[in-house]
């Protein structure tokens, strides 16, 4: 209840007061608001907060910015749960997805069912579970269109009510005959791309081992028709959407020479450029205020400080979205959500520096609104910036990433080397770093680099570093430490490495290629051993199955042996932390373990924090608060200030 007052009165008044120093709390305590939705009529908005670390709702009249309600939910066994998403599919009526604590572990977990409310938190009710949205229906808002998956990956299309459990006919799938894919009752394997009216129109025929088979028909009657086929990871079309009248589909062309946004033409196979693409980093398109279908007005880049360029700025929309941003010149404002009436927009302003303020434009006075922010104790002016960097690997290949510096300090700085998890597809951004900012508020240099395989830089960029751990992806990550080096910013007697799951494996391959670059490494619920990997999670699925043959190759004993640091703890000279979750289902613990043992065979010191209840990145604050202030004085004790 006192956290739910506290948003209240964040909403009317804005603390300009900061504190000089920072203590470590500040950086893992719950958010005031995670994220804020605005309903279609723009008469009620909701608040995803969290309270005694679990998300709820609370919806509040937009004018008043008045309380309505705290809406608490129960699952289908009558437990308390805590909410994960939120989406308006009404002028009264949200859905959100439902996460449950199992046992005694700390961190939820989803349990695929879905529910939907109305603003005031009246006629609760379980929807289907498990699927995606597909669309609302304007013209039937007790209904909504869903995506449903079975565990082999088949999909399929329905309409589903709003206000009682049931479901109703599919609308469309398919059965393969031949080499044709005729409309029945049978669901598809592999992605889909429905057009406005829920019809799937887009379907790829996935065999799970690499190869993707592209299918479009014209119209529910039509037969499918083969357009494309590609292996994983090669270049080729992403279909996005489709265009506002459902005829031409938007998509992205990454073949080289071709890298572009385009409207494909399937009656003739043309496609018309709408924009070039000039960089190296895969943009996302961006949208007007149009009701019920948004059409794309441009694009947003994240090369370095992420930017938007419009396809038009005659367009009324894309010219009052860049007066905006041009309000806010060392942030970046996210449009959240607009009205039907396409009168109210909600803005979400974020930076390096800040976790992000809420604020509702109106498009016709063209004033905004201050309603609240993420995290009200953070002052932006207290925090380090982050710069985008660049650098050439030992190949020649260009690394982009990001560095931090305490506040008034520039050169010859302690230097932590965070490297970030997947690898394959996640990346750094330039946005609110609470571990960056961390570590630089208490006088560490922090370089976060998007080695290859990090996501965002193109196909070739990300699929070409398979089988590439412990090997090209980790000279990357010396290449940074050297180029920091090399430049003054870092002093070469105080380096550390340090990351989570892929960025833990990075930390202790770091130090056992590198034995005399780091003097400390921590690695945080990370993979030491490869062949441990086949117990994950990841495993539990076919297409996963696959993914660690052919991006780990954890099936070669060789490679497993040669790639994996438990083999290789003789070599190592730094000071360790290492540091797990016993319920890690991802990386699972049996990777601390083993390397605990082949380190103590040989008598070898390492410090360690582990949690019984934690998984895969611990998730409880007080775990969180006593982790970072342990890793803090690890590394004073090894690189010092």
């Amino acid at each position: 209840m006192k956290k739910l007052l506290f948003i209240c009165i964040l909403f009317l008044f804005s603390n300009n007061l900061y504190a000089k120093q920072i203590p470590v709390e500040d950086f893992f305590k719950s958010q005031d608001i995670s994220n804020l939705y605005l309903s279609p009529t723009g008469e009620y908005l909701a608040a995803v907060f969290q309270d005694e670390e679990k998300y709820k709702i609370a919806t509040l009249d937009t004018n008043t910015l008045k309380l309505i309600k705290v809406i608490n939910v129960s699952n289908s066994q009558g437990d308390d749960v805590e909410i994960s998403g939120l989406q308006w599919v009404n002028d009264e009526r949200f859905l959100f997805r439902v996460r449950r604590q199992f046992g005694s572990l700390a961190a939820p977990f989803g349990t695929g069912e879905v529910m939907a409310s109305n603003f005031d938190g009246t006629k609760q009710m379980f929807l289907p579970s498990g699927f995606s949205l597909a669309g609302t229906m304007p013209e039937d808002p007790k209904h909504i269109l869903g995506i449903f998956s079975n565990r082999k990956g088949f999909r399929t299309v329905k309409r589903v009510r709003l206000y009682d459990r049931s479901s109703e006919s599919t609308i469309a799938s398919r059965t393969k005959t031949k080499s044709t894919f005729t409309l029945d009752s049978s669901p598809f394997r592999g992605g889909i791309l429905t057009d406005h009216d829920g019809v799937i129109r887009i379907a790829v025929d996935d065999d799970q081992r690499g190869e993707q088979k592209t299918y479009y028909r014209a119209n529910k009657d039509s037969e499918w028709e083969l357009i494309q086929t590609r292996r994983e990871g090669s270049l080729g079309y992403s279909f996005v959407r489709f265009s506002k009248d459902n005829q031409k589909i938007y998509l992205f062309n990454d073949k080289v020479g071709e890298e572009g946004y385009y409207l494909y033409d399937p009656k003739d196979k043309s496609k018309k450029l709408i924009w070039k693409d000039k960089g190296v980093v895969t943009p996302s398109l961006v949208y007007d205020n149009s009701y019920p279908i948004r059409e794309p007005i441009g694009v947003m880049r994240h090369d370095g400080v992420p930017t938007v360029e419009y396809f038009d700025l005659s367009n009324p929309y894309s010219k009052l979205l860049s007066q905006i941003q041009a309000a806010f010149p060392d942030e970046f404002t996210f449009v959240r959500g607009s009205t039907k009436d396409g009168k109210s927009t909600l803005v979400n302003v974020v930076s390096d520096r800040n976790p992000g303020d809420f604020y509702l434009l109106n498009t016709e006075t063209k004033k905004l609104r201050y309603l609240s922010s993420s995290a009200s104790w953070i002052k932006p002016k207290t925090l380090a910036k982050r710069e985008p960097i660049s650098y050439k690997a030992r190949d020649g290949l260009k690394i982009h990433g990001y560095l931090t510096r305490p506040i008034g300090k520039e050169k010859n700085l302690p230097l932590i080397l965070l490297v970030h998890g997947g690898p394959y597809g996640p990346r750094d951004f330039w946005w609110y770093d609470r571990e960056a900012a961390l570590f630089a508020d208490n006088g560490y240099a922090v370089l976060q680099v998007n080695y290859r395989g990090s996501g965002g830089y193109g196909t070739k960029f990300q699929y070409d570093a398979y089988r590439q751990m412990g090997a090209e992806m980790q000279d990357d990550l010396t290449d940074a430490t050297l180029w920091a080096v090399e430049q003054g910013i870092a002093d070469k007697n105080r380096l550390c490495i340090y990351g989570g799951s892929y960025g833990g494996y990075a930390a202790l391959m770091g130090a056992v290629k590198e034995p005399d670059l780091y003097k400390c490494a921590v690695g945080y619920v990370g993979v030491y051993d490869i062949e441990i990997q086949n117990k994950s999670d990841i495993g539990d699925w076919e297409g996963g199955r696959y993914f660690l043959d052919v991006a780990w190759n954890n099936k070669d004993p060789d490679f497993v042996r040669e790639r994996s640091a438990v083999y290789h703890v003789d070599k190592i000279k730094s000071a360790l932390m290492l540091v797990h979750g016993k319920a890690d289902r991802r990386v699972p613990y049996a990777n601390f373990t083993a390397l605990t043992s082949a380190l103590d065979d040989i008598n070898y010191p390492y410090e360690s924090v582990v949690e019984d209840l934690e998984g895969h990145g611990f998730y409880k604050e007080e775990n969180n608060v006593e982790l970072y202030t342990k890793m803090l004085k690890f590394f004073d004790k090894h690189i010092g200030k």
